[in-house]
């Protein structure tokens, strides 16, 4: 669907209001009269004023054209004239204000650059507060709608609102408003543009100005963009109810209007209702002349035809859209390329969707269409290599339609087709992890979409228009007439074409049949090998998760067993034992529970695990609130070989610094982080308790814990390097997917742990 066609209607229909701001006349003062007071020799600034008036009356004019150029630069020459003869600066400035909008409408825009810039200058210094917002106006005006040229656009054209902001003119204010909103739209900033639309909607209620079509319209624009169907959809039926009620139903606004609305409505799957208003906009199009807007709106048409699944239909629609040529031809063409490709494929003929596969494989290495406009081809070009079964081929233009999503957007539309080409490309090379990845994404945001879909039928209800049924059945039938007359002169080729074609099918119909069979056959094998792929997946993933399962609940019932059995100790190093050994368990059976409760059966993520086994520990040794612990883990990935070793290194460490730092019940912190540079990831458990005395010999140490700590960072083939300071750090570091080692000894400091002392003071 060509949103950037119909974003330029927009701005077209702005620009006929915005750029003709200023001090208008309510009625255009005689021209000649004014004429016969500039031969008099004194300084008259009021008829200066005047002069400025009657040009803007001119340039206020509805369809202003060169006629009323040529009246500005009339105006203009009277103005120098008095200027000049007294050396009357805001004269000046007048007067390359009113050469820079004569030369705009007379098609020399271009030349009246240089007048435009001179003009803001000289009024900024000597003109009247409105004279320098019209002078605002039209400089901004020279800056192209680009991301380069849009904030110094912005920029001048929000200084002129501020302007009628403190001279009250309050209607003036708010068109600009409107239209600085629709510039933040271009740049996708949505935010601030519904913030300057609800602003100038404030504003034009507050004088109770009741043409506000306009407004609605862009906030459904701005709100369909970012993708909130359901208020896209209010604005938009409240805008075209207010053109309704004021009889603007003929407009090219109103076919904007009609074209936005049948969008939503598509966008939101009731093709129906968009089929209506995309009618109700063709009707206004076509009184209007506009070709562009009837060009467009056909596309959408054969668009809605297509997910009608009247293939045919939405073909001939296609046909008479070709035969129309407008200034925004090429957008238009890739559109329509685009749509005939995608029907045909539907229609299982990639022989006929072959050469609109080459024309968008033709427009894409084109260096004048935009980056939107390649994100579209891309999954275009995407869809057809996969229908003719070359998946491989296809990954290219997904990967660079993933790359640039980001800095192009995506509607939701696009993004579907994206998430479903690359799950099919995954799963055809084998890389079923993506697919199943891919796919997950696309059921969810096609449930997300469905959801919508179900979800809209209240709020249509409060804002269905009453009238929409009664006319339902009559536009239909005059959607079906229109195309019928626009069409008529090829159905009767299409007939005798068709005809001829029967004949010729009718011979190789033997043929067929016998490739059909062959083709059937090999279909079921395919079909049957899928079957015993996906039965042998399944059952793998049950096995693991069965497996996992049971490690954790052999885990959990070992630390009952130790649990029932400290009942009977009365030796307090027994029980410190036990309850050491349980805390280890706990913390490897951590790791198994989630490993069968999630899809991902390999790893585990580190951020959730660091911070479950915290929890776990502040419950034990119930540190009363006493000790707080400071966690910077970031989210990444341990397989269990990896994850196994972690965990008892943090059980260790946290422990010992909860039993021993804060001793006399002190309070204190522990800080735990996990950060990775580059392949290497560094773990570290800090407290701010009464470290280790000095004469302290780490390495000496008989404890079991120090010395699983040093065994299980041979395992990690890390480096591990004790310290105080103002308090004990423990520091280690070990590679990113590194090769595990096994010591059956963890009594003594291993060979292969490299391990490090320091005292800081």
């Amino acid at each position: 669907m060509n949103r950037t066609a119909l974003r330029t209607v927009y701005l077209l229909s702005f620009l006929l209001i915005c750029f003709n701001i200023g001090v208008v006349a309510q009625k255009g003062d005689d021209l000649t009269r004014l004429a016969a007071r500039v031969k008099t020799d004194r300084l008259d600034t009021s008829l200066i004023s005047q002069l400025w008036r009657q040009g803007e009356y001119y340039a206020a004019k509805n369809n202003a054209g060169p006629r009323e150029g040529d009246s500005l630069l009339m105006v203009a020459e009277y103005i120098r004239t008095i200027s000049e003869r007294h050396q009357y600066q805001r004269g000046r400035g007048l007067y390359l204000l009113m050469q820079a909008k004569g030369k705009r409408f007379s098609g020399k825009a271009a030349e009246g650059k240089v007048e435009a810039k001179s003009a803001l200058e000289m009024l900024s210094a000597n003109g009247r507060p409105l004279e320098h917002a019209s002078a605002l106006i039209e400089w901004g005006g020279t800056f192209s709608n680009s991301m380069a040229d849009l904030p110094e656009k912005i920029r001048f054209y929000s200084s002129a609102a501020n302007i009628y902001h403190q001279q009250h003119h309050v209607l003036e204010e708010a068109r600009i408003l409107e239209f600085v909103a629709d510039l933040y739209h271009i740049q996708r900033q949505y935010e601030q543009s519904i913030k300057l639309l609800n602003e100038a909607l404030r504003l034009y209620k507050s004088i109770n100005h009741s043409r506000i079509q306009g407004v609605y319209a862009l906030m459904g624009a701005v709100y369909a963009e970012s993708e909130e169907f359901l208020k896209a959809l209010r604005y938009n039926q409240l805008a075209v109810s207010t053109a309704e009620e004021l009889g603007d139903t003929t407009t090219t606004l109103m076919t904007a209007i009609y074209n936005r609305l049948g969008m939503n409505y598509f966008d939101i799957r009731s093709l129906h209702q968009a089929m209506g208003y995309y009618l109700k906009g063709l009707r206004s199009a076509r009184n209007t002349n506009d070709s562009p807007a009837i060009r467009n709106l056909l596309l959408n048409i054969a668009q809605c035809d297509q997910f009608l699944g009247n293939y045919q239909q939405a073909l001939d629609t296609l046909q008479v859209a070709d035969k129309i040529h407008t200034m925004m031809d090429l957008p238009d063409t890739i559109f329509s390329n685009m749509l005939s490709m995608r029907i045909h494929l539907l229609m299982d003929d990639v022989n006929r969707a072959s050469p609109y596969y080459r024309n968008l494989l033709m427009f894409y290495h084109q260096r004048m269409i935009s980056g939107v406009q390649k994100q579209m081809i891309r999954v275009a070009l995407a869809q057809y290599l996969q229908a003719c079964g070359r998946f491989g081929a296809s990954y290219p233009y997904l990967d660079a339609f993933r790359e640039d999503r980001e800095r192009y957007g995506s509607t939701i539309n696009r993004t579907l087709i994206y998430e479903l080409c690359a799950s099919r490309a995954d799963s055809a090379t084998g890389n079923m992890s993506g697919a199943l990845s891919h796919y997950q994404r696309y059921k969810t945001l096609s449930d997300s979409l469905a959801a919508l879909t179900t979800g809209r039928q209240i709020g249509q209800l409060q804002m269905a228009f009453e009238t929409e049924k009664k006319d339902k059945d009559i536009l239909l039938l005059q959607r079906m007439n229109s195309i019928q007359q626009e069409s008529l002169h090829r159905e009767r080729t299409i007939r005798y074409v068709i005809i001829g074609a029967v004949i010729l099918l009718f011979a190789f119909c033997l043929v067929l049949y016998k490739a059909y069979g062959m083709k059937k056959d090999s279909n079921r094998k395919l079909e049957s090998q899928q079957v015993q792929l996906k039965k042998l997946l399944d059952e793998k993933e049950w096995l693991l998760k069965e497996i996992h399962h049971r490690v954790k609940n052999n885990l959990q019932m070992v630390i009952s067993l130790l649990n029932s059995q400290s009942a009977f100790l009365d030796n307090d190093a027994a029980i410190t034992a036990i309850r050491n050994s349980q805390h280890r368990m706990y913390a490897m059976s951590l790791i198994h529970q989630k490993l069968y409760q999630t899809e991902g059966l390999s790893t585990i993520n580190m951020q959730w695990y660091v911070r479950e086994l915290v929890n776990y520990m502040e419950d034990c040794f119930d540190t009363s609130g006493k000790i707080h612990f400071n966690l910077a883990v970031i989210s990444a990935e341990f397989d269990v070989a990896q994850a196994v070793p972690v965990g008892l290194i943090l059980n260790e460490i946290v422990s010992n610094a909860i039993k021993y730092a804060f001793p006399g019940g002190r309070g204190g912190n522990i800080v735990i982080s996990l950060e990775q540079e580059k392949n290497e990831y560094i773990l570290k458990v800090a407290d701010n308790g009464i470290g280790l005395p000095e004469d302290y010999d780490i390495s000496t140490s008989q404890s079991l814990g120090m010395s699983l700590i040093y065994g299980l960072s041979q395992q990690l083939d890390g480096v591990l390097e004790v310290r105080n300071n103002k308090g004990l750090c423990f520091d280690l570091r070990f590679a990113a997917g590194c090769q595990f080692y096994t010591n059956p000894d963890l009594s003594t400091d291993p060979a292969g742990v490299s391990v490090r002392h320091s005292q800081v003071v």
